[in-house]
């Protein structure tokens, strides 16, 4: 209710609107370019890029958006018991998206390597896994587990799920249905 409210006040104040736009941050505190009209004020945020130490090797595995592919972050621990509820609607998902330039990552945030790894090979997850950092984790606001964030083929954050519930893989699907096609 409160977000309808900010944005017709943005929308009925254009002043409001100059301002945030000179800040140039979102909702999210990641960099962001405005469109703005007399209509509606739309607020594009580029996908930071990614990395961490990846799963079961002391390499970095750096994930950076590019052209022409989708990614799907899941933000995930080996201790959630939602995480573990989900992972397996989570794969298929991977499966039925791995040819449609869609790349699905994996994020173990406050998890140890050992416990992630174990976690890796349980479940069988790719080789797209990594333990989140400080750093990342700011980037992401600390999201509660399990989170999904999107980023389109154009390089920008275009859907998110916090507290990720079974629902919300069925709009994933949708969602990513729609904008991978071929």
């Amino acid at each position: 209710m409160l977000q309808h409210f900010l944005i017709l006040i943005l929308i009925s104040t254009p002043a409001l609107a100059e301002k945030i736009v000179k800040r140039g941050i979102g909702p999210t505190g990641l960099p962001t370019t405005y469109t703005i009209s007399t209509e509606y004020v739309h607020d594009w945020q580029s996908f930071p890029t990614m990395t961490g130490q990846k799963v079961g090797s002391r390499s970095k595995l750096s994930v950076k958006p590019k052209e022409g592919e989708a990614i799907v972050a899941i933000f995930l621990a080996s201790w959630c018991l939602p995480c573990q509820g989900l992972i397996k609607d989570i794969k298929s998902l991977e499966e039925k998206f791995q040819n449609r330039h869609t790349r699905f990552v994996y994020v173990f945030s406050h998890d140890t390597a050992a416990d992630a790894f174990g976690f890796q090979k349980t479940y069988k997850l790719s080789e797209n896994a990594m333990l989140a950092d400080v750093a990342l984790m700011k980037d992401f606001h600390q999201p509660q587990l399990p989170s999904i964030y999107v980023a389109d083929r154009r390089t920008w954050l275009v859907w998110r799920a916090l507290g990720l519930k079974r629902k919300d893989l069925a709009e994933l699907d949708q969602f990513l249905e729609y904008h991978t096609a071929n």
